[in-house]
């Protein structure tokens, strides 16, 4: 099975992009994770209050992804407490001088496991980690102040309290931290399926190296998530797999587009519209495949002939004169396959852009039309057709870009360029290379979170 274990389409960001994703969104969003406690607990027996202001802030948060689907989390926890007993004074009696407020810092961190749960934004969908079930692995705080020393009933009472205001800020002031982009629901090159899109999603692993795989079933294939394998080629990548079963769908409805396609009127001197017309491709591991297309014309012409005609008077049953009879006639006709094209290309990403490698295409002329219908400006049809087809499904799935139509343009240096909910952060990713693993084609990019402006 591919490496894509089946999905449709799968994305695959390294534990280094998910790092910087959840650190930007802890620094952004920081206010979430600071939790403040007010406490007075009266001791009216004895005449005695005590007065307890608790801060306790999460910070420096360091994500681990553990196969087959666990996510850990671990903040530093800094908490500041003013601690102060009064003693209440008596009726008629004079107030007691309180003693002084004493001040603890403690410092320690927690260690929780989480889930992650794909969250519905209109009719999109983004992955986030999902706060509010999380499991403590551990926690532990010391007294930082060198010149405090406290009971150890005392330190249980403000570790007690601060693990607490952790949780609390985790699991009620956060609840979830994005992780993704929006990623589509409809991609447009594959036709009204009828088929709601299935969300899943893996921790895969190669060596030391790891990466969450968002996962998208599209039009109900066998899948096997155990077959689902890292396949990135640098750590720092984001990757973007499509199966080629979903390619190979999509290159069929092209090739039903392209039916009637029309390219340049008047191309190549002939007058009238150029038409495609019998457009088969598919693809194949390491590249594409035109097995056939032809460009004909659509438009009827006028043509005049010249023909002659043997004309026959009989004078008797045994003889005849005959003679030759030259006429005019005007005849309306179709030009049938003024030239077609066959053979393998391949794309690829130059500085960020995409492009078509169209030397292996052979092109055969039946008339005199010029060669940049097929060639020109890396062939824009049908090989920038097939980019469409890539162009549809990946713009779509990950940046929203209503691809409706064959586009001529190639040029799309950002492929994601999405904001990630609640962050007040901007994905983009610039291609950087097309690899083709097991079953699949993929693009690797750079991917950068920036602040929207």
């Amino acid at each position: 099975m591919s490496v894509n274990g089946g999905f449709g389409v799968m994305v695959q960001i390294s534990e280094q992009t998910l790092q910087e994703a959840v650190e930007s969104f802890v620094s952004t969003q920081a206010r979430l994770f600071k939790v403040d406690i007010n406490r007075t607990i009266p001791l009216s027996e004895y005449g005695i209050e005590h007065s307890l202001i608790l801060a306790t802030q999460l910070a420096n948060p360091k994500i681990s992804l553990l196969t087959p689907d666990a996510i850990d989390l671990v903040f530093t926890v800094g908490a500041i407490a003013r601690y102060q007993t009064r003693m209440v004074a008596v009726p008629g009696g004079p107030t007691p001088t309180p003693p002084p407020e004493l001040d603890v810092m403690l410092q320690g961190q927690i260690h929780v496991r989480v889930a992650g749960a794909f969250v519905v934004a209109a009719d999109h969908k983004y992955m986030a980690l999902d706060l509010r079930h999380l499991e403590i692995r551990s926690f532990a705080i010391s007294v930082g102040s060198s010149n405090v020393q406290l009971p150890a009933s005392a330190t249980a009472v403000l570790s007690a309290l601060a693990r607490r205001s952790a949780v609390y800020a985790l699991s009620k002031n956060v609840g979830r931290i994005p992780v993704s982009w929006t990623l589509g629901t409809d991609i447009p090159i594959l036709g009204h399926l009828n088929l709601p899109i299935e969300f899943s999603y893996r921790v895969v692993a190669q060596g030391n190296e790891r990466a969450l795989a968002l996962l998208l079933r599209v039009m109900n294939e066998p899948v096997d998530l155990d077959s689902v394998r890292y396949a990135l080629d640098e750590p720092s990548d984001t990757g973007v797999f499509l199966e080629l079963s979903l390619i190979n769908y999509a290159l069929g409805r092209l090739g039903q587009a392209l039916e009637g396609y029309q390219i340049f009127p008047d191309s190549g001197g002939v007058k009238g519209d150029l038409i495609f017309h019998d457009a088969h491709l598919h693809v194949e591991p390491g590249s594409f495949v035109l097995d056939n297309i032809e460009v004909q014309s659509r438009t009827l012409q006028q043509v005049e002939r010249l023909i002659e005609k043997l004309i026959c008077t009989a004078i008797d049953p045994c003889d005849a004169y005959c003679e030759s009879v030259f006429e005019t006639v005007l005849e309306w006709v179709q030009l049938d396959q003024l030239a077609n094209a066959h053979g393998r290309f391949s794309p690829y990403i130059d500085s960020g852009h995409f492009r078509v490698d169209a030397s292996g295409i052979s092109v055969n002329l039946a008339a005199p039309v010029a060669l940049l219908v097929f060639l020109a400006a890396d062939s824009l049809i049908p090989l920038g057709g097939v980019i469409s087809v890539v162009l549809m499904v990946v713009g779509k799935v990950l940046a929203d870009r209503a691809v409706e139509n064959m586009i001529d343009e190639k040029d799309w240096q950002l492929i994601i360029d999405q904001p990630v909910p609640g962050t007040g952060l901007q994905a983009r990713a610039i291609p950087r290379l097309v690899t083709w693993p097991d079953g699949a084609f993929a693009v690797m990019a750079e991917l950068h979170l920036t602040p929207v402006s």
